[in-house]
């Protein structure tokens, strides 16, 4: 990962995704958000806005889709919209 990492969440979304994440991923969800963060980084403008307005649960599915290396030796935890 590079070091300079634009901040593309404000506060409260970053907050609200570190809520969401503590719930489905209690034992690493710091880690998780930090991979998730970085990856949203590094997305172009219009594709990080479209992700955004999906549920926290899509987003990090599609960043461990297109980043499994990132997320290797994580168990999976596929997320339901159920």
């Amino acid at each position: 990962m590079h070091q300079e990492s634009k901040s593309v969440l404000s506060n409260n979304s970053l907050r609200r995704m570190q809520g969401w994440a503590r719930s489905i991923y209690p034992a690493d969800w710091q880690d998780r958000c930090s991979v998730v963060t970085e990856y949203l980084s590094q997305l172009d403008e219009e594709t990080l806005g479209t992700l955004l307005k999906k549920p926290w649960g899509d987003i990090f599915a599609v960043a461990e889709k297109e980043w499994p290396e990132a997320f290797a030796g994580w168990q999976s935890a596929a997320y339901d919209n159920q």
